[in-house]
């Protein structure tokens, strides 16, 4: 909760900063007295966190021993260890008039999951809307539309600051009056890198033949990697893989493999895995119900499957 709370001060300190009548002249020049003194705050403040110092690196080579499968979705390859999974949550929801599936592979006693799920991509007007906890949805003010549009030009991508983010630290903000709205649109996207990034070793851009960023985080003798990818035919969505291997062990890197053209030690899927291939393909009851039937011969627990029936609204 501290940490959204130090998120959150920080937001508003630039709302405050910047949202009242940005289009007058005056303001403005007078905004721009006012940043060096609000930056070198916000340096010393909030940005402060190891990770914003992380930038975008060259990818290095997979290093995989063991055989991998395939698992299928939206066009997309998403290479998973060919290990024996106890648990697999489907989930389904509608987005944009279309079927969006979310998938959890867990397998305890190798003590690794994989985690595949699709969030929003719209443009944000309001950069500093307050999270209603009870209406679970940011409430858009004035002040923060206006902050907006004066740091950015209007709406932004959240896919957009995540590649910021990763190209910029805090030694880049000069804080100089003359560059003060460039380096806000900085401030706002570092801000927004310390979510959820605790342990970030290495960030790599695009994934592959796909257009998204590469995250490597460690931690709790585990090496995590969260991989977005960017669509253009989508432009409302973001598709997430995100993998977590304990260190030393041979699958390791599986999150570099991602993206790559997969060719090597490639095993033969499982029939669970066939399946699930064939149901994300055509989505239709039919399929799902025999996927369904083959991850309860492959032993995958019942309470999963029962949560995956539920979400796909199946009936037994």
């Amino acid at each position: 909760m501290k940490s959204y709370t130090k998120i959150f001060i920080s937001l508003f300190c630039l709302v405050i900063l910047f949202c009242q009548q940005a289009s007058s002249e005056t303001l403005l020049s007078k905004k721009a007295e006012e940043w060096p003194d609000a930056c070198n705050a916000l340096k010393k403040q909030y940005l402060t966190a190891s990770q914003l110092y992380v930038t975008f690196s060259e990818k290095p080579r997979p290093k995989i021993s063991g055989q991998i499968w395939v698992l299928k979705m939206k066009g997309i390859d998403i290479p998973i260890p060919a290990v024996s999974y106890e648990h697999i949550y489907i989930g389904r929801e509608i987005e944009f008039g279309m079927e969006e599936y979310s998938i959890m592979l867990i397998s305890p006693s190798q003590k690794m999951y994989i985690n595949f799920f699709v969030s929003k991509n719209e443009p944000i007007k309001d950069m500093f809307a307050f999270w209603n906890m009870d209406k679970s949805k940011g409430e858009e003010t004035p002040e923060g539309i206006e902050a907006t549009n004066v740091i950015f030009g209007g709406p932004v991508f959240a896919s957009d600051l995540y590649l910021l983010g990763n190209e910029k630290t805090p030694d880049d903000l000069t804080c100089k009056k003359e560059e003060w709205i460039r380096e806000s649109r900085i401030a706002v996207a570092l801000i927004l890198k310390t979510i959820g990034t605790t342990g970030l070793e290495a960030v790599y851009r695009g994934v592959g033949r796909y257009h998204g960023m590469t995250a490597k985080l460690k931690g709790d003798n585990k090496v995590r990697y969260s991989s977005p990818l960017f669509f253009h035919e989508t432009p409302g969505r973001i598709y997430e893989v995100q993998y977590a291997v304990p260190q030393d062990n041979q699958y390791q890197d599986i999150g570099l493999l991602f993206g790559d053209s997969l060719t090597e030690n490639i095993g033969n899927p499982p029939a669970w895995l066939n399946a699930l291939n064939s149901a994300l393909a055509s989505g239709d009851k039919g399929t799902w119900n025999s996927f369904l039937a083959e991850a309860e011969k492959a032993g995958f627990s019942t309470r999963s499957i029962q949560r995956s029936r539920k979400s796909l609204e199946l009936a037994k």
